[in-house]
């Protein structure tokens, strides 16, 4: 509350957040002065907590049985509670032309959702609008150096078993250079159910 300024306001999915990092981070502190066994995967609440060769990259077969280039970050490459409960992973595919598709495992604790497009009624528009592929404007070749058609489309690899998503209600006004705020009400269910078409099967 200390750091809070008077009249400031504050984002609080940035501080929920920032909270779960901290926590993330004094686990894997604790761990690392006291050996202690904090940082153990736990596996009733892990989901497919199979990832190896942290860092490194690989071909597998993707979708319609074509070889991708899979790379695999290093943030998590240590997982704690706060992982285990809240973190998921997303894999995010480049598909370019005169190359092979390249994926990415890219870890999130956070699904931020656009809600300023007028298709956005409910939550299940919010969360396919993010999902949907997108067209990367002037995308270069790395060996022609020449702008070629590019696409990056987000699959979830693997979902939490605590999902955090926040609605995005204010957007850019590049005109005024400020932010509006959106007020339109988005309905959602009492359960949730993410669609299979969002996993990459």
């Amino acid at each position: 509350a200390e750091l809070m300024n008077r009249g400031s306001q504050e984002d609080a999915q940035e501080f929920l957040i920032h909270l779960l990092d901290s926590m993330h981070e004094e686990i894997l502190e604790w761990n690392r002065i006291f050996g202690s066994k904090e940082s153990i995967h736990l596996a009733d609440l892990m989901i497919n907590s199979t990832d190896t060769d942290v860092g490194e990259q690989w071909e597998e077969v993707g979708r319609k049985g074509r070889a991708v280039v899979v790379r695999n970050p290093d943030a998590e490459s240590v997982r704690t509670y706060v992982t285990a409960l809240f973190g998921g992973m997303l894999r995010s595919e480049l598909r370019r032309a005169h190359a092979k598709p390249s994926v990415t495992k890219e870890p999130f604790m956070c699904l931020q959702l656009e809600i300023d497009r007028p298709i956005v009624k409910v939550l299940d528009d919010a969360l396919r609008l993010f999902f949907e592929p997108e067209s990367l404007e002037g995308y270069k070749s790395e060996s022609t150096k020449e702008a070629v058609d590019a696409k990056k489309h987000f699959f979830i690899d693997r979902l939490p078993p605590i999902l955090i998503l926040q609605l995005k209600r204010f957007s850019y006004d590049s005109e005024t250079q400020t932010l509006a705020k959106i007020s339109k009400r988005i309905s959602y269910p009492e359960e949730l159910y993410i669609q299979p078409r969002f996993f990459l099967l």
